[in-house]
């Protein structure tokens, strides 16, 4: 990907694996953050310090800023629910392990990807 056209990523979790994953699209070139999504207080901070716009519901900001793709660094339990919701609009997705908290939550994301 030429480094004039970024793919545009959003981070969902602002804790401290989603500002690592932060710092390694700003290292690489070929990648740009769009946003960061996280309803507590950190999101905030985290987007601010970021200069990103910062959303606390990640449907808002996949309509508001259509990423061509979405990192889940949020807590295991949201991770099926916000993975489907990239998928279900096209959008890939990143999932922080585990890739969900139940078998049957597994093969739902398996299923719709």
């Amino acid at each position: 990907m030429p480094e004039n056209n970024p793919v545009r990523l959003a981070v969902a979790g602002a804790g401290p694996i989603g500002q690592r994953h932060l710092q390694a699209i700003a290292a690489e070139p070929s990648c740009r953050a769009v946003a960061v999504v996280d309803p507590a207080p950190v999101g905030k901070e985290v987007a601010d310090e970021w200069n990103l716009p910062h959303f606390a519901d990640l449907e808002a900001m996949l309509d508001e800023v259509a990423p061509e793709g979405v990192i889940v660094a949020t807590p295991n339990s949201l991770h099926v629910s916000q993975s489907l919701a990239c998928v279900k609009r096209g959008i890939p997705v990143l999932v922080e392990k585990p890739i969900a908290d139940t078998l049957d939550g597994a093969l739902a994301l398996a299923d719709a990807s």
